[in-house]
């Protein structure tokens, strides 16, 4: 039989049952638990012959409120800046305990938050929210690409994210098409690239990824089967990197880039508009997600990992 906690309830039956002189094992079996607990609360609230429900209650109850941890962050105002601090410029609960405070949990900042303890009642609108479940892939009705390199013949530094210079690249669209953002996503640091376009033109797009990755270290590329690239030969001509198309309906193969879009639709919602997101709205974004630690790099930035390895691909 499992242990459970007693209720006012089973504690006036217990009563009930020590007036009428009834065992302990009787008793148990009237309130479903096992008679050592039965045993146990009586010894403990005065016996047989002092033993009141309602002290009991009382004593219960006491002792629970003892008996529940404190926590340093409820009591520490430095603490609270601090984390507050890194929560306004997007750093999840996790990001904050493995970067800067290990000795603090995540759910700690999650029961402060939910609370309402720090002194900016908004700033859960600053916690990144869950993903919907995936969608059924639809079947692409735009056409082939043709001339495409798969990526079953990338070089094996792009696969072990050996380099800084093995990229991922998408789009990211806007409510009812008002929008586009290319984003090109480093495979080793996770460090992020994005241009706002105007539409999916596969000449715009390509000129786009050319003058992001221009002046950066570019060994590969590897997209997905949209229309949007197939202007990939000209960027392969300009950047001296090869393009790499990854299988129909395999978001899997450009993980790195996926993940790396949906952290950016914490600030560009799926489903709105993007009529008035304008350049320079979209690098500060950029900013905020290259310098947010990471736990898959052990809590380094993007940042510090690209510009700390960042030399030209071999």
């Amino acid at each position: 039989m499992s242990y459970k906690h007693l209720t006012p309830e089973s504690r006036e039956i217990i009563l009930r049952g020590i007036i009428s002189g009834s065992s302990f094992t009787e008793i148990s079996k009237m309130i479903g638990c096992n008679k050592s607990t039965v045993s146990r609360e009586i010894k403990r609230n005065g016996g047989r012959k002092r033993y009141s429900c309602h002290q009991a209650q009382k004593r219960y109850s006491l002792e629970r409120k003892k008996s529940r941890r404190k926590y340093k962050l409820l009591s520490d105002e430095t603490l609270f800046r601090i984390i507050e601090e890194r929560i306004l410029k997007y750093w999840s609960p996790e990001q904050i305990v493995g970067r800067i405070r290990p000795d603090i949990s995540v759910p700690t900042i999650y029961r402060a938050i939910r609370k309402d303890l720090f002194e900016k009642p908004e700033i859960r609108q600053y916690l990144r929210c869950k993903g919907k479940g995936n969608k059924r892939n639809k079947q692409e009705k735009r056409g082939k690409l043709t001339g495409c390199l798969s990526i079953d013949h990338r070089p094996s530094e792009a696969g072990l994210r050996s380099r800084i210079g093995d990229f991922e690249g998408d789009t990211v669209i806007g409510k009812h098409r008002t929008g586009v953002i290319l984003s090109l996503v480093d495979r080793m640091s996770r460090f992020l690239f994005a241009s706002r376009l105007q539409n999916k033109d596969s000449e715009i797009l390509a000129e786009s990824v050319v003058e992001l990755l221009k002046e950066e270290p570019c060994c590969t590329i590897t997209v997905d089967n949209g229309k949007e690239f197939a202007q990939h030969k000209y960027i392969t001509e300009e950047l001296g990197a090869q393009v790499y198309f990854a299988h129909p309906h395999s978001p899997w193969e450009r993980g790195t880039n996926e993940n790396t879009n949906k952290l950016l639709r914490q600030f560009i919602p799926k489903g709105s508009s993007m009529k008035k997101l304008t350049q320079k709205q979209l690098d500060h974004y950029v900013r905020l997600l290259n310098n947010r630690p990471r736990k898959c790099l052990n809590y380094l930035t993007p940042s510090e990992v690209y510009y700390g390895n960042c030399n030209c691909c071999t």
